[in-house]
């Protein structure tokens, strides 16, 4: 069984990611499982014939350059690909970068 890893670092706070990754499964019909882990909150999916595992994790804020008043919020997402094909892994980031796409910001 082959195993992939990915990591995306994201430039929204965590509050943002849960429901558009949500709302990804829910649209794309991925049954999931969600499980809390401290700050960390762990999903899996079946995504074609095997299984995705998907860890979002938040991020420090960190101070914008422009303007120290301003927290820049992050969260990284580190992805384990098992048993999924390259085709499956290639529609499954498209989804998940029309997921997180800023549409007029």
């Amino acid at each position: 069984m082959t195993e992939t890893t990915m990591e995306w670092n994201v430039a929204f706070s965590p509050d943002e990611v849960i429901p558009r990754l949500e709302n990804l499964f829910r649209q794309y019909d991925h049954t999931y499982t969600q499980e809390d882990s401290g700050a960390d909150r762990h999903y899996r999916t079946a995504l074609g014939q095997g299984t995705l595992e998907l860890v979002m994790h938040p991020l420090e804020p960190k101070r914008s350059p422009f303007s120290q008043s301003i927290l820049i919020q992050r969260t990284l997402l580190h992805m384990t690909y098992k048993g999924v094909s390259s085709a499956d892994q290639a529609r499954f980031k498209h989804q998940l970068t029309m997921a997180f796409l800023r549409v007029g910001g």
